[in-house]
């Protein structure tokens, strides 16, 4: 597939905001409060989903090679890397393995934090595009909206009513990487989305939502339902106009190189940093939100440059990068 350029600006900037959001969890003391930290929390997963949707259909081939190539694909690029980092790693690198079925099952703990819970969802959520794929074929748009529109019911009314308030969140998540794949797939969507009303509106509310309505980014509020509302608003117009920025804005050499190869290695940034940098201090109230701000900011470019350079020595080697990134 030949890249786009502005989604790997896009892939890029996602993936810094991702490091970004896993440095505030790992480092902010419990209880404390960081604006930009919630400014993350409010759009950062949605954005790669979206992200991951946009490309799903450049990329499906299911018509071509037909759906057991598909889910083989998919299960080598994101489960092998999973287990690898999840058990094998762990084993030879930390000398740390399960020794019960308890610890064993403690391991596919599904819930979003410091831990690979990403790359399990996003299989989960190609298989239900598979099917999506399969229930619409032939029936235009209509019924494309008709059973995107279940999907999300379904999956929002089983969370609220089973009050398992995590379902709700995977939805808006699986919504957001549906709205990646309808861009993807019509052009006079993505048209109407760079139109100045709807781009200019989605900003506004995106600020809005930002300064009046922030985010909780952790905790049991995180799962209230006015931050279950606030997120969903959010994936939407953070998506609208960070699509549309990325596309349209012109950067700097040393920007676009920086976003571009990031944005080609998101998988080794998203892993690399969780497995082995550890948390090692925490801010205190001495810290002003600024330095705090400037601090991450510094700590997420280092992670990611190293990261990357990881990435690109494994990238040479067959196989490994297969188990370590899962790349063929």
């Amino acid at each position: 597939m030949q890249r786009v350029e502005h989604i790997d600006y896009l892939k890029g900037f996602a993936i810094l905001m991702v490091l970004l959001g896993h440095i505030f969890i790992a480092k902010a003391p419990a209880g404390m409060h960081y604006p930009f930290c919630e400014i993350i929390y409010s759009f950062h997963m949605s954005l790669f989903f979206f992200v991951s949707g946009f490309l799903a259909y450049k990329t499906n081939q299911i018509k071509e090679k037909g759906i057991v190539f598909f889910i083989k694909k998919r299960a080598i690029s994101l489960l092998t890397p999973y287990l690898f980092w999840l058990f094998i790693a762990p084993y030879f690198i930390k000398n740390s393995y399960p020794t019960n079925i308890g610890e064993l099952m403690s391991k596919f703990y599904f819930i979003p934090n410091l831990n690979y819970w990403f790359l399990p969802l996003l299989f989960i959520f190609n298989i239900i595009y598979l099917l999506y794929h399969k229930l619409t074929m032939g029936g235009g748009k209509n019924q494309e909206f008709k059973i995107y529109c279940l999907i999300c019911f379904v999956g929002i009314s089983t969370g609220l009513i089973c009050k398992q308030y995590y379902i709700v969140v995977y939805t808006i998540y699986f919504a957001s990487f549906m709205f990646g794949h309808y861009l993807s797939k019509y052009k006079l969507l993505e048209l109407f989305i760079e139109k100045k009303y709807i781009y200019g509106s989605s900003a506004i509310i995106l600020c809005i939502m930002w300064k009046f309505f922030p985010m909780e980014s952790n905790g049991n509020n995180f799962l209230s339902l006015a931050n279950l509302v606030a997120l969903f608003i959010c994936s939407y117009t953070s998506c609208i106009v960070f699509y549309v920025l990325f596309k349209q804005i012109h950067l700097a050499k040393p920007f676009k190189w920086y976003l571009s190869e990031m944005g080609k290695y998101t998988l080794a940034l998203y892993l690399l940093p969780l497995f082995f940098f550890t948390k090692n201090f925490e801010w205190t109230n001495n810290y002003t939100h600024a330095l705090i701000n400037i601090e991450a900011l510094g700590i997420a470019i280092v992670q990611s440059f190293i990261a990357y350079g990881i990435a690109k020595i494994i990238d040479e080697i067959p196989y490994i990068r297969t188990l370590l990134l899962g790349k063929r």
